[in-house]
């Protein structure tokens, strides 16, 4: 920065003059007075430098994320703690960004179990490089790209409803997490429609076999690997469309790739009892579209991971879906919420219908009651009440 252009340099130069010939008033300057002139103005110089880093430094810290209290009452309880107060989570994010080009940021999730013990859990940790205003390369451990609600709407404030659809949780049929890479960003068609995209290549997921059976698939399993232990990369990813004169966004996911089996998740991190080597083949797909108009929100999703055939044990799909309409009375804090769900897995299908009335404190404050009716093959899902206070920050 020059000098001459800054106003505290132009401020203090006729000082830092006057200084030198305050004792020499109207004499002709000497060689170590011009000398010691200069050295004064370099050091004011190097001030103002300093100043202005300051003011305009290259590194920003940022501290985002969201928590929640809940209160849970399970009809029949009997007793087991199914009637309780919950610290549901408290999910910092950290954003950490060198100037314009380069950004890291990770989410920890911090839980207290029913023994009252603290857990803590790294969602996601990347390290973004910005390529230019319609590319940002992502690599680390990221949040699904597949879908949206995995991605954009799980956290409390954000969700509209205390519990997530059904499907959409950890162990169901959406994506939770990988560790790879991936292209985000987006661009104009036109000059009304915003396209966003995501492309991946990650270490992929696995199959959650039975430990009493090994050819029974229980679950899909998708915490975000940090090994490719099938060494076989899994690659997909979102296109989504944003007409904002209609207020309507509509979502295709697709992936591929193999998954290994893993008999015992739990036992971590020696997965080594694992058969990484038997692989099969696994595909999935998605859609997704919100809509508003006015205070009406409706939004729904339906994905579907398909695990192939091997050996005597069959193919095995994971497929969920939910449909969810809110309204916010006008001018007022008050909101319904609706939502139906559904999840089909190989033992069955579970249904999940949610009612629920919101007040808004402001738009990242929200307290939260509703009803929950469960329903599987069984006849042993349990209907719940639920209440939560949601704060995202």
């Amino acid at each position: 920065m020059s000098i001459s252009k800054h106003p505290l340099a132009k401020a203090l130069l006729p000082l830092a003059i006057a200084s030198v010939f305050s004792t020499q008033a109207m004499a002709a300057p000497t060689d170590q007075e011009i000398d010691a002139l200069w050295q004064t103005i370099e050091e004011l110089q190097q001030q103002v430098a300093e100043a202005a880093e300051w003011k305009a430094p290259n590194t920003l810290i940022h501290m985002a994320g969201y928590a929640d209290v809940n209160f849970v009452s399970v009809e029949n309880s009997n007793g087991d703690g199914s009637n309780s107060f919950s610290t549901a989570s408290f999910a910092p994010i950290f954003h950490y960004q060198y100037k314009n080009s380069v950004m890291l940021e990770t989410e920890l999730a911090f839980s207290v179990n029913e023994l009252g013990e603290t857990e803590v859990e790294m969602e996601y940790f990347t390290i973004d490089y910005v390529l230019n205003d319609n590319a940002i390369l992502v690599m680390g451990r990221f949040l699904s790209p597949l879908g949206q609600f995995r991605q954009n709407f799980h956290p409390s404030w954000i969700n509209k409803l205390p519990s997530a659809p059904q499907g959409f949780g950890h162990g169901g049929a959406a994506p939770i997490a990988d560790v790879g890479a991936q292209l985000r960003g987006g661009f104009k068609i036109g000059s009304s429609i915003s396209a966003n995209y995501a492309a991946y290549i990650g270490n992929g997921v696995a199959a959650e076999m039975s430990a009493a059976d090994n050819d029974d698939l229980e679950e899909a399993h998708s915490p975000g690997f940090n090994a490719d232990q099938d060494g076989n990369k899994n690659i997909g990813g979102r296109f989504g469309i944003y007409m904002p004169d209609n207020k309507l966004d509509l979502g295709l996911s697709w992936a591929t790739g193999k998954a290994g089996e893993i008999y015992n998740p739990d036992a971590a991190p020696d997965l080594s009892a694992n058969d990484f080597n038997v692989k099969r083949d696994w595909d999935f797909i998605g859609a997704d579209f919100t809509w508003h108009m006015g205070g009406l929100d409706i939004r729904g999703e339906y994905l579907k991971q398909s695990y192939g055939a091997r050996g005597a044990s069959a193919t095995a799909d994971f497929d969920a879906s939910y449909i969810q309409v809110a309204y916010r009375f006008p001018s007022t804090k008050w909101e319904v919420v609706a939502r139906t769900s559904t999840y089909t897995n190989p033992e069955g299908t579970l249904d999940r219908s949610t009612a629920g009335v919101n007040y808004i404190f402001n738009s990242n404050i929200v307290a939260k009651a509703a009803f929950e009716s469960n329903s599987n093959d069984a006849n042993t899902a349990e209907d719940r009440m639920l209440v939560q206070m949601a704060y995202g920050f």
